[in-house]
């Protein structure tokens, strides 16, 4: 849920054009899922209500990214690989608005994942085959559960309008992802 101005537009292959706030290979990112959404610092900023929303939805989309790059290398499943591939370019181009977004209204942008973001890397990072796979196909249902609530209740809640209208669109989209995630989940679950 990030975006990327000149900084993060990479021009290697394409790959890390997707990748928000000029994210760079390999860097590491925190376990989204796990952190309480409240006031938060980043580069000494404090964020609260929509802002704080905007700077952890971007840290969300990298996190994203950078853990489905992961399940392209590791996994030798066609199911897995696209459906990873689909999230790193729709995250990215969600991360590109959140950031624009967030810059118009004069927010530092974030370069890094959360520490706990970071963890799920880690723990994803150790792990391989069918393992690696069902870890990593409930982290994306987990996340994707908790973003569409987060971002319907933005877009129903939040008083800033261009805050809500792009959690609207957003929010409609992690539901499909969500879906999208449950019904690779099913695949993944049978031998």
């Amino acid at each position: 849920m990030a975006g990327a101005p000149a900084a993060g537009r990479e021009a290697a292959a394409g790959k890390d054009e997707a990748r928000p706030g000029g994210k760079q290979a390999g860097a590491r990112e925190e376990g989204a899922h796990k952190e309480p959404a409240h006031a938060r610092r980043e580069g000494g900023q404090r964020y609260t209500g929509g802002n704080e929303f905007l700077i952890e939805a971007m840290q969300d989309s990298m996190a994203e990214i950078q853990i489905c790059e992961i399940a392209i290398e590791k996994s030798e499943n066609a199911d897995v690989k696209k459906f990873a591939q689909s999230m790193i370019d729709e995250h990215g181009r969600m991360g590109r608005e959140l950031e624009q977004l967030a810059s118009g209204k004069g927010l530092e942008v974030p370069r890094q994942i959360r520490p706990e973001q970071e963890l799920t890397v880690d723990e994803l990072s150790s792990l391989s085959g069918r393992d690696f796979e069902q870890r990593w196909i409930q982290y994306n249902i987990d996340v994707h559960e908790r973003d569409t609530k987060v971002f319907r209740h933005y877009a129903q809640e939040e008083p800033d309008r261009d805050i809500a209208t792009l959690a609207k669109k957003h929010g409609d989209a992690l539901g499909k992802h969500l879906k999208a995630a449950h019904d690779l989940g099913k695949k993944l679950a049978r031998p």
